[in-house]
């Protein structure tokens, strides 16, 4: 009985199933099976050792996010397998593909179209950001996947009007907001979206602020356990420290806007032109030939002008010619290692070509909407929930103390719903899609071999020293994952920022250092082979 019903699921949703099988296959080819930390996981991971041990959302120092629902999430993976970085993975793995099954479930809904949605899905699960972070403990993919839940029960609710789904719109509202403060705003929108319901409206936005009030009631009531339980040293930032009214907030916001506005533009509308050449073509068809000629034009005018000084890839994804942060001291030091003019080139082509193309998808939309016979334009309250989600979330990016280029991933989760809602009615040019997706997909598994490649290296030579030699950690520079998971307690060791140590495990020479062992790798984007190494420093190791 379940394999007739497995197969007829099968059958049913094939593209889909055979998206899944591509993503495994895929995992297969990268084998992250390596027992250490990537990046910032170190601190979840720790967080999940602590709560398995003692039931304490103790996460000490370093998160500054609310990281209950995650510590929860890895939790029950690693009370059922066992603790290992490789278990936290996996309940990464299985996140981002509950992310694109709900994803899929809603574009379905939204435009009855099931090429569309698997399509989606697959730019989204192939984005070399959210594949890279799949392979990782890291918190974002886990909150693309809760915010995907909500706007699938958001959906629903607006679509059926049925009282029942404002419990889980509540239950998923309240994880987002346990993993992350940012998370508030989904409750907030969810009201806004309900003032523009044409039936029940009123009764909508009542159970929409009771939804509100219990999802803060619970996150006031955690923050009350955080201040009791946390080091006076945290960096956990509590929401009474936010003061919306504060010259000084508001001179920070203004300086964060010039900082970081074009950079979260950009990266939404290149990482977007992919689903954009879905139904490009049909719309230039649509339009005259001056239409079409004319948007084209505004529209590298616009990528011109606004955009020719941003950087495209930026921030801690692609550096140094693969997927993933170099975190390792001359990474922090600026000395960036295999960095390449042609990749520099090619990323310039390539974020022009993607600004041009969304941005005249965009333009070219307006004017068809417009020109259509479709009226009233009244908009669906959904939309209303993803346009003041979106606008809510870049200000939240505006005023938040970091920023990479992974804390974009939300946003572009919420523009490929909307661009679902975009794609009705149009004709799809699948193939086109096919060789964007092709090269982001070799990019992203390559990348992200070459990322667990090194980083197994790099461990190696750090377990080469500390266990194989029995030289005490204090001795050894092997960049930040190793000097903060190997700290006692819940430091934030701050020594890979320090030359005053005996050993330095990097790739590249370092003055005042000699060559003692190197560790010889295959790197597959680029394709080259390539080296990480253990540097002693001069003279030192008698005296030591």
């Amino acid at each position: 009985m379940l394999y007739n019903k497995m197969k007829h699921l099968f059958r049913e949703h094939k593209q889909f199933s055979f998206l899944v099988i591509i993503f495994i296959i895929a995992e297969i080819l990268i084998a992250p099976l390596g027992d250490f930390p990537l990046n910032d996981d170190w601190s979840y991971a720790k967080a999940v050792q602590v709560f398995n041990e003692k039931a304490e959302f103790n996460f000490g120092r370093w998160p500054a996010m609310t990281l209950c629902s995650h510590i929860l999430w890895g939790s029950f993976f690693t009370k059922i397998f066992g603790f290992s970085h490789v278990v936290l993975r996996i309940s990464t793995m299985v996140s981002a593909i509950i992310a694109c099954l709900f994803l899929y479930k809603l574009v379905i809904k939204i435009n009855e179209n099931k090429m569309a949605a698997v399509m989606l899905c697959a730019v989204l699960l192939f984005n070399p950001i959210f594949f890279n972070l799949t392979n990782t403990y890291m918190t974002d993919v886990n909150f693309c996947t809760l915010i995907i839940l909500c706007c699938y029960y958001i959906y629903r609710y607006h679509e059926t009007g049925r009282l029942m789904y404002m419990f889980p719109v509540f239950f998923f509202s309240s994880l987002l907001v346990l993993l992350r403060q940012f998370g508030i705003i989904a409750p907030v929108c969810f009201i806004v979206s309900c003032l523009f319901r044409k039936e029940k409206k009123w009764q909508s936005v009542l159970m929409a602020i009771l939804v509100l009030a219990a999802v803060m009631t619970l996150f006031k009531i955690y923050e009350g356990y955080l201040s009791r339980i946390l080091p006076k040293d945290s960096t956990y930032k509590f929401s009474s420290g936010l003061d919306i009214l504060s010259p000084v907030f508001w001179d920070k916001f203004s300086i964060a806007f010039k900082e970081r506005f074009l950079s979260v533009v950009l990266h939404i509308l290149v990482y977007s032109f992919p689903v954009a050449l879905l139904f490009v073509v049909d719309l230039i068809r649509r339009n005259k030939v001056i239409v079409s000629v004319s948007a084209g034009i505004i529209s590298f005018g616009i990528a011109y002008f606004l955009f020719r000084n941003e950087n495209f890839p930026s921030q801690n994804i692609f550096m140094n010619m693969k997927v993933g942060p170099e975190t390792l001291y001359q990474s922090i030091q600026g000395r960036h290692h295999a960095t390449s003019d042609t990749f520099g080139d090619i990323m310039e082509i390539v974020k022009f070509t993607g600004l041009v193309i969304t941005l005249s998808t965009l333009f070219l939309w307006i004017i068809t909407r417009f020109r259509s016979n479709d009226k009233p334009r009244v908009f669906h309250p959904v939309i209303i929930f993803l346009i003041s989600f979106t606008l809510s979330y870049i200000f939240l990016l505006l005023i938040a103390e970091s920023y990479f280029d992974r804390y974009n991933l939300p946003l572009i989760v919420t523009f490929f719903i909307l661009f679902a809602y975009m794609l009705k009615s149009f004709r799809m040019q699948y193939s086109l899609v096919m060789i964007p997706l092709l090269a982001m997909t070799y990019i992203s598994v390559a990348g992200t071999k070459d990322y667990f490649t090194w980083n197994e290296k790099r461990w190696e030579a750090y377990r080469f020293l500390n266990e194989k030699h029995k030289v005490p950690h204090e001795y050894i520079n092997g960049g930040f994952e190793t000097g903060c998971w190997t700290d006692q307690g819940f430091l934030m060791s701050f020594g890979y920022f320090s030359k005053d140590k005996l050993f330095i495990i990097q790739f590249d020479k370092e003055e005042g250092f000699d060559l003692l062992k190197e560790y010889e790798f295959q790197r597959y984007f680029p394709y080259k082979k390539d080296k990480i190494n253990i540097f002693v420093r001069q003279n030192q190791v008698n005296s030591k």
